[in-house]
């Protein structure tokens, strides 16, 4: 750097002058060894090639390499945010989905109970409906049956009472006495 330092300054006052002899002066007093300055700029381009070769080439290799894995963490980052966002609206959309299938269910589930309810209610109506017609066609029946042995029983008294009389047609008093005996008959 500081040859370039040197030479930069030097070069206007040689181009002053057009002779090549006071550029040989110039870098005479500056102390430059043309031999020394190819062997330090060979030396320079060795030291160059060799650092750029075996430590800027790694380093810029495992830099490149560093780079290269926080860009792919950040894509990962990213990717996984954006899963994470549709996982938790997905989430979301079948809670919601759920939420409305279980009010449509329990819903349903009313319907159907109220429906049963209706139709339990129903049947037993008719059931009870049924059942005292039953029982008023078979009190009817008892009624027809014991009106009949009723009058059964009042026929054969009626014809007790009449061979009775028949053959005992005495007088008022008797008929009388007959007729009570019938009747008692009867209450019993």
């Amino acid at each position: 750097m500081l040859i370039i330092a040197a030479i930069q300054a030097a070069l206007p006052l040689a181009l002053l002058g057009n002779n090549g002899k006071n550029v040989q002066e110039l870098i005479r007093q500056l102390g430059i060894d043309w031999k020394l300055l190819i062997a330090q700029i060979i030396n320079f381009a060795i030291l160059f090639f060799l650092l750029k070769k075996f430590l800027l080439k790694p380093i810029l290799g495992l830099l490149e390499a560093r780079r290269q894995k926080i860009e792919k963490s950040l894509k990962d980052a990213e990717r996984i945010e954006k899963e994470l966002t549709e996982i938790k609206e997905k989430r979301e959309d079948i809670l919601k989905n759920a939420n409305q299938k279980a009010e449509e269910i329990l819903g349903e589930a009313k319907e159907i109970a109220e429906s049963r309810k209706t139709e339990i209610i129903n049947a037993t109506k008719k059931e009870s409906e049924k059942i005292l017609e039953e029982a008023k066609i078979s009190i009817e029946r008892e009624k027809q049956k014991l009106v009949d042995e009723a009058r059964g029983d009042i026929a054969e008294l009626v014809i007790l009472a009449t061979e009775k009389i028949v053959k005992e047609k005495l007088d008022e008093e008797k008929d009388r006495e007959l007729v009570k005996e019938v009747l008692t008959k009867i209450e019993s």
